[in-house]
């Protein structure tokens, strides 16, 4: 389906080691919203 391809052509998963690591990253991608 489209969302199995949207993950399979976008999709990415980021670990962070702390909840600031991962503030950062969510900031320096920008993105409206990040789960």
């Amino acid at each position: 389906g489209i969302a199995a391809q949207a993950w399979a052509d976008c999709g990415e998963v980021i670990v962070c080691d702390s909840e600031a690591e991962m503030l950062a990253v969510a900031d320096e991608l920008a993105f409206e919203h990040v789960q």
